[in-house]
């Protein structure tokens, strides 16, 4: 019934009880919370994938940062195309060492991706490349542990 300014109360937005529970007083003791439809596997998945999406942004924007803080560029992998030929310039075992593979490669210029890029390893690698492929740039960049796992798995197509 609505109230002096026109309102409904809330009792009028309540189910009606059955009139022996409301004159019991158990009406409230007996009854149940409304049921909460369950999340389908569907979108339990879609909720966790979108949460995963989210957290792999962040750490891309962390990294992101980390890489401007240090002078050097960053590059999201995922996705990005890589040559077996141009991968191989790494073997993967020292690649999966230092977590670094090399991403580009030009007659002009090799571009290596370091998820640390301070490691002393990354600077031995740095070396070899320059000595294997004299008067070729080598420019080092900074990607996050999710670019390098993504990218790192397509060394099955190195021959």
């Amino acid at each position: 019934m609505p109230n002096q300014k026109g309102f409904s109360t809330i009792s009028d937005l309540l189910p009606s009880q059955p009139d022996d529970e409301a004159k019991n007083g158990d009406a409230l003791a007996t009854e149940k919370p409304p049921h909460q439809p369950a999340h389908t596997q569907e979108e339990e998945n879609s909720i966790e994938h979108r949460v995963q999406e989210i957290e792999l942004a962040q750490i891309e924007e962390e990294t992101s940062n980390r890489a401007s803080n240090s002078g050097l560029p960053y590059i999201n992998l995922f996705g990005f195309p890589i040559g077996p030929e141009t991968l191989g310039l790494i073997p993967e075992e020292e690649a999966r060492q230092n977590q670094c593979l090399v991403f580009f490669n030009d007659d002009h210029q090799i571009r290596l991706g370091a998820v640390n890029p301070d490691l002393p390893g990354i600077h031995d690698i740095i070396a070899n490349l320059q000595h294997r492929h004299t008067n070729t740039q080598i420019i080092l960049y900074t990607i996050s542990p999710h670019s390098f796992t993504n990218a790192s798995r397509l060394y099955k197509n190195v021959i």
